[in-house]
């Protein structure tokens, strides 16, 4: 089982919608959302459309990044949310950092009558108090139990936990500090996590897709334009490579610099083992010589992902 775990920017909740109607009533993947936008019509439209494919998907109610600041918003429109009211099949999802913290969140969930819904505890830090765990934590309505292996290092807390809920979650993507350093590696290990996670001990397995945990809202003219697609390797691996720009000397010709990556990627297709719809709009665009702009790219980047994962997890 897989959680993709996605931000509520605006492209990722249109890959997902997009997506739902790929996993139709599928429990494979499960998205993971932490909204991010104080404004919620981008979250409400992708809910519903999850809604409407019968899709298991978790809303973290505490984003620890974001315009949201208190979570008494989100709550609220999670609580009265017309569809979710008589909607089985999702998780309230809860950032879990410190005691304080964690009860705190718990007191508001029964606040707004969501305490009966499972619920999805996503570790970033360890809690010392292994009775407070036991009490709050280790409970029969937490349905999974997501480490963040970067924050999470040793193994006794984790085993606290009932096995048959844990789910790991690595932060996968290898941030650069500009588009034009992934020239220096434009190929690269991404995950085999798909392959071991049972035998890890876990019954899922989670991470942050081909954007990576380091949020940023900022947004601007890149010098090169980088296309990350992840693919099978022949050793069942999942590699990423980086189609980047040449051209990269300032920020002008934002679509000639997408064509110059563009025609990196169309030469690779023959290599894919797995072409996904994502892909086949990539050639669309360049028969047509379109450039779709920046934040369409990065949308077919998780989609392309969100599809390759969904072909490796069917039977």
């Amino acid at each position: 089982m897989y959680l993709p775990f996605l931000r509520g920017k605006q492209f990722e909740l249109l890959a997902l919608r997009e997506f739902a109607k790929e996993i139709n009533g599928s429990d494979l993947i499960c998205p993971v959302i932490e909204p991010v936008k104080a404004e919620f019509k981008g979250l409400e439209t992708a809910i519903n459309e999850l809604v409407a494919q019968d899709v298991n998907f978790t809303i973290v109610a505490n984003p620890v990044i974001g315009e949201i600041e208190q979570p008494e918003e989100l709550l609220n429109f999670i609580s009265n949310h017309t569809l979710l009211k008589t909607y089985a099949n999702f998780q309230v999802g809860l950032n879990s950092v410190s005691e304080k913290q964690i009860a705190r969140h718990l007191k508001l969930l029964a606040k707004y009558a969501l305490h009966k819904k499972p619920l999805v505890l996503i570790h970033n830090d360890v809690i010392e108090d292994e009775e407070f765990v036991k009490a709050n934590l280790n409970v029969g309505s937490v349905k999974y139990h997501v480490f963040n292996n970067s924050k999470i290092k040793g193994r006794r807390f984790r085993r606290l936990f009932d096995s048959t809920k844990k789910i790991t979650l690595d932060d996968l993507f290898v941030i650069k500090s500009k588009n034009a350093d992934y020239l220096i590696q434009e190929d690269e290990f991404f995950s085999d996590e798909y392959l071991n996670y049972e035998e890890e001990g876990y019954i899922g397995f989670s991470d942050f897709l081909t954007i990576g945990d380091n949020y940023s809202d900022s947004g601007f003219l890149p010098y090169a334009v980088a296309i990350h697609i992840t693919y099978e390797s022949t050793d069942g691996s999942i590699r990423i490579r980086h189609f980047v720009s040449d051209t990269n000397d300032d920020y002008s010709d934002t679509p000639g610099k997408f064509a110059e990556a563009l025609e990196k990627l169309i030469q690779f297709i023959p290599e894919l083992t797995i072409k996904t719809k994502a892909i086949k709009e990539f050639e669309s665009f360049h028969r047509k010589g379109h450039y779709p702009g920046l934040g369409t790219v990065k949308k077919l980047s998780i989609l392309h992902h969100l599809e390759l994962m969904r072909n490796l997890l069917t039977p």
